[in-house]
């Protein structure tokens, strides 16, 4: 639902992404828009549990069809995923109807086209929950919207090999968007990779409020954890470990599974 606070986050967001983008910094996508959310939040705002995973920033690749490996960047472009917020890109301020298009665009990013590779990967962790991000033609019992923890907006290189000083200017600029829209989301459950390191700095989880603790057999590298709540934030929260960049990854797709299901047992019982 687009309520008048949502409205002011992407007023705000997008005003600060086209200041920085003026001042021309290096590390950001080009021709890229800031991505607030990923999915329908209309459906979300119905959903009996909302859902929300969590990574650190969006990947370059929202914006290209180039792989990774000899990747130019004359070739991003944001009507590849975001047509609707592509056209807005000349725009310094958004007006209300603006707000509208950008609103609508980050709604059908599941109805578009979008990077598979995250959202794949989350959609079996997602699974044995009854939960999953809305796509057409597809019915779930629980809706999930995918968010970025540190800064909403695209870089390159990846998050993890930019200069320190470069991390700290979007931090400084963006991290607080995602507690507003984490207050006005108002998640049930989040699901976070504890393995990206600098999440860790964000969620504060003790572990007596742990109820769930699973580490896979022959291997403390991967694991998966439930917590009934969090400082700073009224939701339970499931963190796991990952593999070579997959979320809760490592494991057996049975052992994924069997964790989880009793992990959001566990937080939602």
């Amino acid at each position: 639902m687009l309520t008048d606070k949502l409205k002011d986050i992407i007023k705000d967001c997008w005003a600060d992404f086209q200041k920085l983008n003026e001042a021309a910094p290096g590390c950001l996508v080009e021709n890229s828009v800031p991505i607030l959310w990923f999915g329908d939040l209309e459906a979300y705002s119905h959903s009996p549990k909302r859902v929300l995973t969590l990574s650190m920033n969006p990947a370059d690749r929202e914006f290209t069809h180039q792989k990774k490996k000899g990747l130019k960047r004359s070739l991003y472009n944001s009507e590849l995923r975001f047509p609707r917020a592509a056209t807005l890109r000349a725009n310094a301020e958004l007006s209300d109807a603006d707000v509208q298009s950008y609103y609508e665009s980050m709604n059908e990013y599941f109805s578009v086209n979008p990077y598979a590779s995250w959202s794949d990967a989350f959609t079996k962790v997602l699974l044995p929950t009854q939960s999953a991000y809305a796509r057409p033609g597809e019915s779930c019992t629980n809706v999930a919207l995918h968010l970025n923890v540190l800064a909403p907006v695209a870089t390159t290189p990846d998050w993890n090999k930019l200069e320190e000083a470069d991390q700290i200017i979007l931090q400084d600029i963006f991290r607080g968007y995602f507690k507003r829209l984490i207050d006005e989301l108002k998640p049930d459950v989040l699901f976070v990779t504890e393995a990206e390191t600098q999440l860790k700095f964000v969620f504060n989880l003790e572990a007596d409020r742990c109820v769930h603790n699973f580490k896979k057999p022959f291997s403390k590298k991967f694991y998966i954890n439930a917590y009934d709540g969090v400082d700073g934030f009224d939701c339970a929260v499931i963190s796991g470990s990952s593999h070579s960049g997959v979320p809760f990854g490592g494991m057996t797709d049975e052992q994924l599974s069997a964790e989880v299901s009793d992990a959001w047992y566990r937080i939602c019982n």
